[in-house]
């Protein structure tokens, strides 16, 4: 069943490592998907204003830490409708490719005259922040264009909303292809030279059609998810897990990591084969790496247009 409980200070924490026990908690068919909507209150969520500039918890109100209520609803109706709705992430597609190309230029300047060394993990950060704050502020985090005084005020924030945990994905992604040539040949072959000319760029239209390339970023979330454990949950009420009582209160983690590598889940758990989630398996409980229902990473859906934008390859097959 692979549950057990420990104690964090004073607060009982039960970590559950299993699908079928998640399924229980977080599903309808399992009827404690409301008990376990909540996050646990701790003393940093609201001092942590203090420390951080008053911009990363506001005492708990922020959609990642605010209790479940008609508060976080109404957070979260706004995050789904205003921010990640597709409609509105098919509004900032310009915005993406600009920031695309703006990299890809940085890049081409960095080895004009010869082979360079760059630092891609601070690229690729860069490119996310970028991102999110042209869709919601209009403007630049980094850039020759950009106040750098003004610009640390919001980097709490964009650490919080997910810029690191994409820049992260993107890093992984680029070292599983670039030690796998044969997956990177197969998505050339099969599916960007059949379905994308190869005098463009890849567009966010063509990734419905890039099946082998979803299964690529499937891959890489199930080997390295952005977080090894899910955002706490906290239960609202008594209830009982896989036979066990757990109390009022008691702080849920779910370990994402564990059930990802489980051998007992997945064939070759440790090797990279993009083939497994040809049939469907991502739509199972058995990955999660950005959580699942009520309070599941609302981002999901700007996170794989992203990562989906990135093509690597070596010289002289020598990394």
């Amino acid at each position: 069943m692979m549950i057990f409980s420990l104690r964090f200070g004073s607060h009982l924490v039960v970590i559950i490592s299993f699908p079928c026990t998640v399924e229980e908690c977080f599903t309808k068919i399992g009827c404690y998907h409301i008990i376990f909507a909540n996050r646990p209150i701790f003393l940093f969520g609201k001092y942590i204003v203090i420390v951080c500039s008053s911009y990363l918890s506001y005492n708990n109100t922020i959609i990642t830490s605010a209790p479940y209520g008609e508060h976080w609803r109404n957070l979260r109706r706004l995050s789904a409708l205003e921010i990640f709705s597709p409609n509105r992430l098919n509004m900032f597609i310009g915005t993406r490719r600009d920031e695309i190309k703006i990299l890809l230029h940085r890049l081409s300047q960095n080895s004009r005259d010869n082979f360079a060394r760059v630092e891609l993990r601070l690229m690729f950060t860069e490119l996310t922040c970028n991102i999110i704050m042209r869709m919601v502020a209009g403007k630049r985090y980094y850039g020759e264009d950009v106040d750098f005084e003004e610009a640390k005020h919001f980097h709490e924030i964009l650490i919080l909303v997910g810029t690191e945990t994409t820049a992260t994905t993107i890093e992984w992604a680029m070292s599983l292809l670039l030690n796998h040539p044969d997956v990177m040949k197969k998505a050339r072959v099969v599916e960007l030279d059949t379905h994308v000319r190869k005098d463009r760029l890849m567009e966010e239209s063509d990734f419905p059609k890039l099946h082998y390339l979803q299964s690529i970023i499937s891959e890489t979330l199930r080997l390295f998810p952005a977080a090894p454990v899910l955002v706490p949950r906290m239960s609202s009420d008594n209830c009982q897990i896989g036979g066990f009582n757990i109390q009022r209160d008691t702080i849920l983690l779910v370990n994402v990591w564990a059930i990802h590598r489980d051998p007992k889940l997945w064939k070759d758990a440790t090797s990279f084969k993009p083939e497994r989630f040809e049939n469907g398996e991502s739509e199972t409980y058995k990955l999660l790496p950005f959580g699942l229902r009520k309070r599941a990473c609302p981002g999901v859906g700007l996170a794989n247009r992203v990562t989906a934008r990135f093509d690597f390859g070596v010289i002289d097959s020598v990394l």
